[in-house]
């Protein structure tokens, strides 16, 4: 008895649709680093993670002895803290700061 092959129709071709922002840069990168030894905890809140300090942690690079993370983010103004062993601290290599609701400051980095 013979049987016949059945072909399988062609997979649909996806269609893009267009975005009015299509073309657009979708942010800038922007790397935060941190200076320390080896086996520290190092993250990184701000207004651009919901002040999460567990949502991005830094990776540590031997070869320069920092601890780095990079975002991708929109233009805007955000205010961030590193977190050094749960300890909430200012970025030593960024003087731009402004007041929190807490009676210190948090770093402050503009994005153009």
């Amino acid at each position: 008895m013979a049987t016949s092959k059945e072909k399988s129709p062609a997979p649909a071709k996806r269609r893009l649709k267009s975005s009015p922002r299509a073309g657009q840069p979708r942010g800038r990168r922007v790397t935060f680093r941190y200076r320390g030894e080896p086996g520290h905890q190092v993250t990184v809140a701000g207004t651009f993670n919901d002040w999460d300090p567990q949502a991005r942690p830094l990776a540590y690079e031997e070869s320069t002895g920092e601890y780095m993370v990079r975002f991708l983010l929109k233009k805007g103004t955000y205010q961030y803290k590193l977190v050094v062993d749960g300890q909430w601290i200012l970025d030593p290599t960024n003087p731009k700061e402004a007041p929190n609701d807490f009676g210190g400051s948090n770093n402050v980095i503009i994005v153009e």
